[in-house]
């Protein structure tokens, strides 16, 4: 037994108990036969969709590779993962076009904006990031602090150390929810596209037929 075939038994081996690193550097070894073993191939691509490693995976595939069909759908959907503005919803599988919809819109929305947004008005950035229900609270807060600061100002003077003290606290509240606006929105596109790739790695688990051993 070669070399090669030696990589393509240690790969099944640790692509069923799924350590990736060691199935990579094996794969590699033994690419040429792997990828001849249908099945192996695609249980590795659905395992790979929520993989830390799924960048070194599916950047493997090369156009002179002969993928099998169901492998070349998962690597459309990460590829649409990466970026859904360039995919139209009809290439995704029905049952997950309602979570590709919701992740293409939430992804074209821009971080810069939703900081823009709650520089003009406190939590307005919140709405525009998905989080609706922080707006009220985002926005009391600030207009609580603010008339503490003004009041503070007003009564004590600009130089007194309490009114200089409420003065920067209010600043620091305001600036840090202008940043958490910009914050949330890039954290909530990360999520987005975690759980779509969860929810398509649940469905090709289902809808794939294929067995590591037959």
């Amino acid at each position: 037994m070669n070399s090669d075939s030696i990589s393509y038994f240690k790969a099944k081996y640790y692509l069923q108990y799924f350590h990736d690193s060691f199935f990579l550097d094996n794969y590699f070894k033994s690419k040429t036969i792997f990828i001849k073993d249908t099945n192996a191939f695609n249980l590795a691509s659905i395992s790979f969709l929520t993989s830390h490693k799924k960048d070194i995976w599916f950047s493997s595939f090369t156009i002179r590779d002969t993928i099998p069909f169901i492998s070349n759908s998962i690597n459309s959907i990460f590829m649409a993962s990466k970026n859904p503005t360039l995919f139209d919803v009809t290439t995704i599988p029905e049952k997950l076009q309602p979570d590709f919809i919701d992740f293409k819109k939430y992804y074209s929305r821009k971080p810069f904006i939703a900081a823009a947004l709650s520089t003009f008005v406190p939590g307005l950035g919140e709405i525009y990031a998905g989080k609706k229900r922080s707006f009220i609270i985002v926005l009391l807060s600030n207009l609580m602090y603010g008339a503490q600061a003004y009041e503070a100002c007003y009564k004590l003077g600009v130089k007194n150390p309490f009114s200089i003290f409420s003065i920067g606290f209010f600043g620091a509240f305001y600036f840090a929810n202008i940043y958490g606006s910009y914050y949330d929105l890039k954290q909530g596109k990360k999520e987005k596209r975690k759980q779509f790739l969860i929810d398509a790695e649940s469905y090709y688990n289902i809808n794939c037929s294929s067995k590591l051993y037959e």
